[in-house]
């Protein structure tokens, strides 16, 4: 494009590497260019500051590459500016560039795509590593800006420029060598130096490689964790934090092995103490253990002797109270025939009122639905009338608005049509006269135009007349559509207003049918209820015959001792205060089979009454708490101690015949298992003596099994055989019963309550007449609903097929409106066309006539002419106008007439209050048959009440004389039973002092006794011995006893006592050699005191190292993670705001574990605007790039580097997701003075860039090369009259001479020809 000749563009700076010259090219532009959209962009400052603080950061100025991966040859990259981005075709390089840049800043090559440092030296397709041996390096120019490495003199270069050159070399050995401004140092030197400008080797806080954002996208909290641990630089110590953490456990168990010896020999000391405090103990208890037994002989005889003497006073006392109780029994007995007689009578008189009252009460009840339904008509009839009478009114309503709205559309109709009239009349006498002295001058003028111009104008009046055909068409066209629109309009208010109407009518309905619903089901459950409760009623009345019966037989050979009461009662008492008690033995198992419960109370012996309990610790409570309370004495079995020795039971369940095992025979539970095997162990049980004898006695089995039989012989594994039956084992089997009697009573519990709720459900007939008539009523008020919903719903359709129609009308119409508007548009081009051609010849006509009369042209003299024709023209049209619409509303509301619908509603409402009024009539008949009934249930229901208020008075009479009568009978029995009971008491005390007597001579213990030192003498053949034998004055306590359980108490407190010393004494084994024991084990405790107070103070330190090692590690990971945390919302709103979501979205950290975060992970969350909450896999690609990235820019605002160069990040993204990150990369270019470098091969994002670095791949050289391009030179129009520059132009320039440069570097390769024909045919690529 040429400019004007005062007027060139210099092209922008542009800046060529390559081993090959390009020649550069001068561009012209015109100045006409359209401006490009980075000419808008504010050019960026010198200075980036913020406030009144400048934040200067160094920069990587350029890059000097030589022979490094696709880059033959020394090559100069750059300058890179604030924001550069690397483009170009996939395959130019651009990775190599990004490699480069890390090589020289000291990453490893295995993350720079190479296994060893020669594979990244610059080899040709042709070429031989072996053969070739070529250096490489890469050369970054940083300029120190802070002035960071101003303490390291040999690193500082230029004072001006701050430049400081970092290098890389590979040697051809295959050896990596560093310098610093071309002074060679160590590698760990070289990255402390990079580390005082902010780039952290390790932590590579200063890239991003290519596929990285999708790998931090994917990662785990574990692996986030590890990415944080080395970034933070924590992973340093995870060794050192290992082999503390292992020492401190390693001193943690000696510590514990020490504690565990010394805590041994302090329990072997007590023991040693103890035996020989028992040593000591020992003889003193034997002396006082006889001592007791001979206190308890004497006072058990002091009062058998004492209760005798009482027991024949009670007998003859009781004697004499049971003759006068009989005497008063026979008296009113005969009270109680004379109130039997009165009361049947009057029960008679309340039947038969009974029966008149049920059958009037069913009258009523079964009149009840009828007077339900009549009243639900009455009030359905009345809510019609009301409805029908609003909706009238409503109708007669808009009758008087319709008729003032047609008289109004009338009245404006007049109005237009005398406007319009009187307009046409002025119209007619005003005429633009045309001065008399120029109108014959400008007709002929006119004339010879018209000859020139009639085959124009004649095309001219053709379209003319064409256009005005169309114009009238698209004027009736509007007219209908504004006809259409207002009936629209009214019949979409109707359509709202029944649709609403139908909306409360629905709901309506739905609401009756749910209640009628819940009715229905209620009366369904009252007739099955009531129907099955007559069924199961008569079958639970059987069952709780058999029950009683049951339970009658069981009781009556059942007999209740009060010591049985009173063990009972005991464990009771310790169920309630201990936990962990479960019960007697016997109590918590049940036999299968009732035959063998004689031979299992023999088999279990003494523990079938044991107490089973949890611990042994319980049981030592239990027996404190019996000795505290003076509860009698019981046997404990703890589960934890009792040791069980049992042999293979399934060998022994294999014998055949009827044996059986013991503990087979019971049904239990799980915890009472270990109970029975210590009580039965390997016991057999078998039918007869026979197989017991065969298995005892001969063969292989001989002395291997104790075996009881059914009769309750028992066969011992050493050959003894015992049988026979005792009272004692007598009683003890009938509590096999006991357990059958309390599961009778509760079946018979059971049966009799649901007998009381099957006659409750019995009595609910009346109450699902009730129901019943409810249902009806309800089916009523339903059914007319349905019918009004039914009516409105018809409307509703109606009305909406009318709104279709006419919105399919208005559709055609509003088409063929704006076809013709077209047609319209295309016509008056045309009339302009003809009309310019006329207006061309009429200025060469009247050019002579325009100069005379003082005006450029004849256009200007007609306009001024028909200026004021025009404006009456306008004028005539919207009068037009106004008349059509007023004609096509007046046509409308004269079509809506609503005088049917009246006449409908009257007619339906004389109907109505003609049913009303029978219905009323009815209803009132109703009600006076229903009243007399009423009075008549009132009348019996009082008489009734009378009868049973008399009948109550002789049942209470009645009843106190059963009272009496029973309580009398229930004396005269207990006194009978208690005469026995004293004469059974007398035998049995004579039997106790007897029993006394010879077990004090079996123990050996001398009674004190008085005088004569006979056994006892005889008195007249009574078995009582004399008082004086024994001598009582020993006694001093205990003396005098309230009741039986006083007496218990005391007997079993002294033998409590002597149990606990007998039991002390044969625990008690004294070790004589204790006192020498006991010092040997003091001095082994000291000694082992002094070793574990070194070895804990030792545990404390290396504790203590970890401690710190663990705080040093916790908080360099914290320190990371808490930045982090706290910026990442920040940086998140940033990349994702926008205009729609002003705010951005959300993001999150959190730690699985804040204790010790580097065990645990990293929970990392984002949620995009617009979105739920959700995890991160859930997310889509380019929203786990955008998380991805906002964590990354987080972690480098942690430890910022002074740049950041970022490899194809944005090739997730979408436009709008690209145009995010490009301006949130851009803004931290200007705000926070960072250096960005990056690929992309997008336009949205490289286009803010303040510079462009192009590589291309020369095929022919088979190496990169590069071009940069400073976009600031177009950021803002020159103050000069330079041109702005186009987005098409500057880069279709650029563009160019990239092509012009690589053709002219390839013309020497023979293929030339052959490339450029292709090429030819390429689409060229825009930037």
């Amino acid at each position: 494009l040429d400019l004007p000749p005062n007027h060139q563009t210099t092209p922008p700076p542009l800046t060529h590497t390559n081993t090959h010259p390009l020649p550069l090219r001068t561009h012209h532009l015109s100045a006409s260019t359209p401006t490009h959209p980075l000419s808008k962009r504010p050019k960026p400052p010198p200075d980036v500051r913020v406030g009144e603080h400048f934040l200067a950061m160094g920069r990587i100025d350029r890059l000097v590459v030589k022979n490094f991966k696709s880059y033959g040859g020394e090559q100069k990259i750059g300058p890179f500016k604030q924001f550069s981005c690397i483009i170009g075709p996939n395959g130019s390089g651009k990775s190599n560039l990004m490699d480069a840049i890390s090589f020289v800043l000291g990453v490893q090559t295995t993350q720079l795509r190479g296994s060893k440092l020669l594979d990244l030296v610059h080899l040709k397709e042709h070429e031989s590593r072996e053969e070739t041996k070529r250096s490489a390096f890469v050369e970054i120019v940083y300029v120190d800006e802070e002035n960071k490495l101003a303490s390291e003199s040999f690193v500082r270069g230029d004072d001006e420029t701050n430049e400081v050159r970092f290098r890389r070399t590979i040697r051809p050995d295959g050896v990596a060598a560093y310098t610093v401004n071309g002074k060679g140092v160590p590698a760990k030197r070289y990255q402390d130096i990079l580390k005082k400008i902010g780039v952290l080797v390790k932590a590579r806080n200063f890239l991003v490689f290519q596929g990285d954002v999708a790998n931090i996208a994917q990662k785990s909290p574990a692996e986030l964790t590890k990415m944080f641990e080395e970034i933070s630089g924590s992973v340093s110590l995870a060794e050192d934090y290992s082999q503390k953490q292992q020492a401190c456990e390693s001193a943690e168990e000696e510590v514990l092995r020490s504690y565990t010896l010394k805590k041994s020999i302090t329990k072997e000391k007590k023991q040693v103490q103890e035996q020989k405090q028992e040593a000591e103990q020992f003889q003193e208890m034997q002396r006082g253990l006889m001592e007791k037994k001979g206190e308890l002989y004497l006072w058990q005889l002091f009062h058998a002797q004492k209760d005798l003497n009482g027991n024949a006073d009670k007998a003859a006392e009781m004697q004499s109270e049971l003759d006068t109780v009989n005497s008063e029994w026979k008296t009113v007995e005969e009270k109680l025939k004379e109130h039997g007689q009165n009361c049947a009578e009057l029960r008679i008189q309340k039947l038969k009122l009974q029966k008149r009252l049920t059958k009037q009460k069913r009258h009523l009840d079964n009149s009840k639905p009828a007077r339900i339904e009549l009243s639900t008509q009455v009030s359905g009839i009345k809510k019609g009338a009301e409805k029908a009478e609003k909706e009238l009114k409503k109708l007669q309503k808009s009758g008087k608005k319709h008729e003032e709205k047609i008289n109004s559309l009338m009245n404006q109709l007049s109005e237009i049509k005398e406007k319009k009239d009187s307009f046409e009349a002025d119209e007619s006498k005003s005429e633009n006269k045309i001065e008399a002295s120029r109108l014959e001058e400008y007709n002929k003028k006119k004339q010879e135009v018209g000859a020139k111009t009639a085959q124009i104008q004649q095309q001219l009046d053709e379209a003319q007349g064409v256009f005005n055909s169309k114009q009238k068409a698209l004027e009736k066209i509007e007219k209908e559509i504004d006809v259409l629109e207002e009936g629209r309009k009214n019949t979409v208010g109707a359509l709202d207003f029944n649709s609403g109407k139908k909306d409360r009518l629905g709901k309506h309905c739905k609401e009756n049918q749910e209640k009628l619903d819940v009715l229905s089901k209620k009366l369904e459950d009252l007739t099955k209820t009531s129907k099955s409760a007559v069924a199961r009623l008569s079958q639970v009345r059987k069952e709780l015959v058999v029950e009683d019966s049951k339970l009658h037989a069981a009781q009556a050979d059942r007999q209740h001792s009060s010591r049985e009461a009173k063990k009972a009662e005991v464990t009771e008492t310790l169920q309630r205060h201990f936990k962990g008690v479960h019960g007697r033995l016997f109590q918590l198992c049940d036999l299968t089979r009732r035959e063998y419960k004689m031979a299992v109370t023999i088999a279990l012996g003494k523990n079938m009454e044991a107490i089973v309990v949890d611990e042994e610790k319980v049981a030592v409570e239990c027996i404190k708490f019996l000795k505290e309370q003076r509860l009698g004495k019981a046997t404990f079995i703890p589960l934890d101690t009792i040791r069980v020795h049992v042999n293979n039971q399934d060998h022994i369940r294999q014998l055949g015949g009827t044996f059986k095992l013991v503990i087979d025979v019971f049904k239990y539970e799980e915890a009472t298992h270990k109970a029975l095997l210590y009580a039965c162990g390997n016991t057999l049980i078998c039918d007869t003596q026979a197989e017991a004898k065969k298995l005892c006695y001969s063969g292989e089995t001989a002395g291997k099994y104790k075996v009881v039989t059914k009769d309750g012989t028992i066969f011992h594994k050493s050959g003894n055989m015992s049988g026979g039956f005792s009272t004692k084992d007598k009683a003890r089997t009938s509590k096999w019963d006991a357990q059958e009697v309390a599961r009778v009573q509760e079946r018979r519990n059971n049966l009799h309550a649901e007998l009381i709720r099957l006659e409750r459900q019995e009595r609910t007939e009346s109450s699902s007449r009730e129901v019943s008539a409810q249902v009806e009523a309800f089916k009523q008020k339903l059914r007319f609903s349905k019918m009004d919903l039914d009516y409105v719903t018809k409307k509703v359709e109606g009305y909406a097929a009318d709104l279709k129609r006419t919105d399919k009308e208005l559709a055609k119409k509003k088409v063929a409106k704006q076809k013709l508007e077209a047609e319209l548009a295309k016509d008056q081009h045309k009339i302009d066309a003809i009309r310019k051609k006329i207006s061309k010849v009429s200025a060469t006509v009247f050019a002579e006539f325009s100069r005379s009369i003082g005006v450029s042209n004849i256009a200007e003299y007609e306009e001024k002419r028909l200026a004021a024709a025009e404006e009456r023209m306008k004028r005539k049209v919207e009068l037009a106008e106004a008349e059509s619409r007023l004609l096509g509303a007046l046509e409308y509301e004269k079509s809506r007439d609503n005088q049917d619908s009246i006449k409908r509603l009257n007619k339906k409402i004389d109907m109505l209050k003609r049913k009303l009024g029978e219905k009323e009539k009815e209803l009132i008949k109703f009600d006076s048959n229903l009243k007399k009934t009423t009075e008549g249930v009132e009348r019996d229901t009082k008489q009734i009440d009378s009868l049973k208020a008399e009948m109550a008075k002789l049942e209470a009479g009645a009843s106190d004389t059963k009272t009496k009568e029973k309580a009398l009978k229930s004396k005269i029995t207990k006194l009978e039973r208690s005469i026995i009971t004293v004469e059974a008491e007398r035998e049995k005390l004579v039997s106790v002092r007897d029993e006394v007597i010879k077990q004090a001579q079996m123990d050996q213990v001398d009674i004190p006794r008085v005088g004569s030192q006979s056994t006892g003498r005889r008195k007249r053949g009574k078995n009582v011995l004399q008082e004086g034998d024994f001598d009582y004055n020993l006694l001093k306590e205990n003396l005098e006893v309230k009741d039986e359980k006083d007496y218990d108490r005391i007997k079993q407190g002294y033998l409590d006592n002597i149990a606990e010393m007998e039991s002390t004494l044969q625990k008690i084994s004294p070790n004589m050699k204790a006192f020498d024991q006991f010092s040997e084990v003091e001095k082994r405790l000291r000694n082992m005191k002094d070793e574990f107070d070194k070895k804990r103070n030792g545990q404390a330190q290396i504790q203590k190292q970890f401690e710190d090692i663990l705080q040093e590690r916790t908080k360099m990971f914290n320190g990371l993670f808490e930045h982090v945390k706290d910026n990442i919302d920040k940086v998140y709103k940033s990349l994702t705001k926008s205009a729609k979501h002003p705010m951005g979205g959300n993001a999150y950290l959190n730690l699985e574990d804040p204790e010790k975060p580097f065990l645990s992970g990293i929970k990392y969350n984002a949620m995009p605007p617009g979105k739920r909450f959700r995890d991160m896999d859930q997310l889509s690609g380019g929203e786990k790039t955008v998380a991805a990235l906002a964590l990354l820019f987080a972690i480098h605002s942690c430890h910022p580097a002074p740049f950041f160069v970022l490899d194809e990040v944005d090739a997730a993204l979408d436009g709008v997701n690209v145009n995010k990150v490009s301006n949130y990369v851009r803004s931290r270019t200007q705000d926070d003075a960072l250096q960005c470098i990056v690929i992309s091969l997008k336009d949205t994002f490289y286009h803010k860039a303040d510079a462009l670095i192009g590589i291309f791949k020369d095929q022919d050289v088979e190496t990169s090369g590069s071009i940069t391009i400073d976009l600031r030179e177009y950021d803002s129009e020159k103050k000069s009259k330079t041109a702005t520059l186009s987005h098409s132009a500057v880069f279709g320039s650029q563009r160019s001479m990239i092509d012009e440069a690589s053709e002219d570097a390839s013309k020497k390769s023979p293929a030339y020809s052959r490339r450029s024909r292709k090429r030819s045919r390429q689409t060229p690529v825009r930037s």
